[in-house]
């Protein structure tokens, strides 16, 4: 969900800053379901996305 196990960093403070942005992340997505902000965890990915995905489309049909 957050792509924790995704990151190119190898020093112990790259490390540090990635698990801890990660894990913030995920507390904030969970806290917006708790308080039917969003239905699930994925929700906030598709509006982010969708918009982006149609306008690339939008651009590159010609």
């Amino acid at each position: 969900m957050c792509n924790i196990e995704r990151f190119q960093v190898r020093t112990e403070s790259g490390i540090r800053t990635h698990l801890f942005c990660a894990l913030q992340a995920f507390s904030q997505l969970q806290t917006m379901r708790v308080e039917g902000l969003i239905d699930n965890l994925y929700q906030v990915s598709r509006q982010l996305f969708v918009p982006v995905i149609r306008q690339f489309i939008i651009n590159n049909l010609s």
